[in-house]
């Protein structure tokens, strides 16, 4: 199975769940809040906003 989202070979690796970065990307479109106001459920709005701009 070919994964559909980046591996990067540098920085730090597997700190944050791809699964909760895509439900915090899939939140965001869903409800149209900002970024920064995503709940604290989710990562941080960058690292989620990282996976969503690549």
């Amino acid at each position: 199975m070919k994964l559909h989202l980046p591996v990067s070979a540098v920085g730090r690796s597997g700190e944050v769940s791809l699964r909760q970065a895509v439900n915090a990307i899939l939140y965001v479109l869903k409800t149209g809040c900002q970024w920064r106001q995503l709940p604290r459920e989710f990562p941080a709005w960058s690292a989620a906003y990282y996976y969503f701009n690549c």
